[in-house]
């Protein structure tokens, strides 16, 4: 990314979450059909109209297997009594889902049918091995292909300032219930509060290492995402920071200085991620890393969020498997997830992994 950064070329990005895969393409170089991408309009998906399938259903059934509400007591208690130790305040705790849609899916098709700010498809078994830093770590644990449709922004950059804006805070807000009343619900919730302060606090904090001149431009905005039975209520912030001239140069320090996203780790980093992969018991891989494009002149990434996976053979669900990951019978992941707090209601913060399970799709 420093040597991308240093000469001008246009290159795409995905880095998983533990960082030890992450995939470098330039945009010169994205043929063969291993990746597709829309980064806020920006976009190799020129095919649509040839791709997307005459045949997909605008209502899917996802008929989704949770995590055992046993299982997710225990890990959410775990996160609580480190907390109590004192040793985090904010947690983000996630779970995969193992879906059996009915009608079945393609993810390639998939992507051309959701709604979101940032959709990447990947399909990892073709992706060329020069692009992987470590392509035998890759191999073995990378899901087959994923589909990511992320509402949250990570970082961007304009006119020498860097932008970040961290969501959280969450409400599904069924087709028909007031978008206004269910807003006002979650802005004046005090837990969401906390935990929203707490993530802005920690990005001001992640932006000093990178810039000066730290500012909360806005504070605590509702957006309203559309999903299958009606729509997805995010709070977010805008915080933004002034870099040094030649930040191009220093591209990939830099952004591995912001790793992981704050909003889906928790405050303090290094021990809060060292809670996460106790509680959790599997890396995350690519869910909640962070995906973009540098433009030559800019950069616009998001975090990996809303995302669905065909696990590999040395993944969870993966192992049984040995055919094409694109066929539908193939086992299929939704990894979600939240922030917990101190304050946190077990039953609440389950609820909310549940609610996030759903496809924002275009309705045609």
């Amino acid at each position: 990314m420093n040597r991308l950064g240093r000469s001008g070329t246009p290159f795409f990005f995905a880095i998983d979450f533990e960082m030890r895969f992450p995939v470098i393409v330039p945009l010169s170089r994205m043929h063969g059909g291993f990746l597709l991408f829309n980064i806020q309009g920006r976009s190799n998906d020129y095919s649509r109209h040839h791709t997307v399938s005459a045949n997909m259903s605008d209502n899917i059934s996802l008929n989704p297997r949770f995590i055992s509400r046993a299982d997710y007591s225990r890990a959410f208690h775990l996160v609580q009594s480190e907390m109590k130790a004192g040793n985090s305040f904010l947690c983000n705790l996630t779970f995969p889902t193992l879906l059996e849609p009915d009608p079945t899916i393609r993810l390639r098709e998939l992507y051309y049918r959701v709604h979101a700010p940032y959709r990447v498809y990947m399909n990892a078994e073709r992706l060329p091995r020069e692009f992987l830093q470590d392509p035998s770590a890759a191999a073995e644990e990378m899901p087959r292909e994923f589909l990511l449709f992320s509402p949250e922004t990570f970082v961007q950059t304009h006119h020498g300032r860097i932008y970040t804006y961290p969501m959280k805070g969450t409400s599904l807000v069924p087709e028909g219930e007031s978008l206004d009343r269910a807003e006002k619900t979650l802005l004046e919730d005090e837990k969401e509060r906390a935990e929203h302060i707490t993530v802005v606090d920690l990005l001001r904090n992640d932006l000093g290492r990178v810039g000066r001149d730290i500012q909360v431009e806005r504070f605590r905005y509702a957006d309203a995402i559309p999903v299958n039975g009606g729509r997805l209520i995010q709070i977010s912030s805008r915080i933004s920071a002034l870099l040094p001239g030649d930040w191009k140069r220093r591209l990939g320090d830099m952004t591995a200085r912001l790793l992981p996203a704050g909003s889906v780790s928790g405050a303090p980093k290094r021990e809060t991620c060292r809670i996460i992969a106790q509680a959790e018991g599997a890396p995350r891989g690519f869910y909640t890393g962070v995906c973009g494009i540098f433009d030559g002149y800019n950069l616009n990434s998001g975090v990996m969020i809303r995302y669905l996976e065909r696990p590999g053979e040395k993944q969870p669900w993966g192992s049984s498997w040995n055919g094409d990951p694109g066929e539908p019978s193939a086992p299929l992941l939704f990894r979600s997830g939240g922030g917990i707090t101190i304050y946190s209601n077990e039953a609440d913060e389950y609820s909310e992994l549940q609610a996030k399970v759903k496809l924002p799709l275009e309705k045609r």
